[in-house]
């Protein structure tokens, strides 16, 4: 069975990523996904006396579980069998250690698609993962 790390974070580019592992089951192949969501930390800018670190510690768990519950359901139409995963930090870094954890075969990621200057100024997820990962990334567009 193939092990994937499918990278979520609620956006459509994200779920183009799990539809992507979706449709692989389809196809007769057998896969089973880790579906991971990575939450930035918490900032000290973002906590103070009127918005303590607990709020933004909720905040970013809600946000997890949406993007995760969206993605479980585009699953389990497959049916894909998954476990998911809430990391935090730097995203990029994140899931690469979470497939090298996992013992994935391969990571499957949505592009993001900020556009030529963007990308070139800023980086991105999916680029830092093409370059840290040392097993197979698919990004699917």
């Amino acid at each position: 069975m193939l092990k994937l790390l499918v990278a979520v974070d609620g956006s459509e580019n994200g779920l183009r990523a799990v539809r992507h592992v979706a449709d692989l089951a389809r196809r007769g192949i057998r896969v089973e996904a880790v579906l991971l969501n990575v939450q930035p930390p918490v900032m000290s800018g973002e906590v103070g006396a009127i918005a303590p670190a607990e709020l933004a510690e909720e905040v970013r768990a809600a946000a997890s579980a949406e993007a995760l519950r969206t993605a479980r359901a585009l699953l389990a139409e497959a049916p894909v069998p998954a476990v998911e995963q809430v990391a935090t930090g730097d995203p990029a870094q994140a899931i690469v250690s979470a497939a090298e954890a996992a013992r994935c075969d391969g990571i499957v990621i949505g592009r993001r698609g900020l556009g030529l200057v963007a990308s070139l100024a800023l980086g991105s997820v999916s680029s830092q993962v093409l370059r840290l990962a040392t097993l197979p990334v698919t990004v699917v567009k």
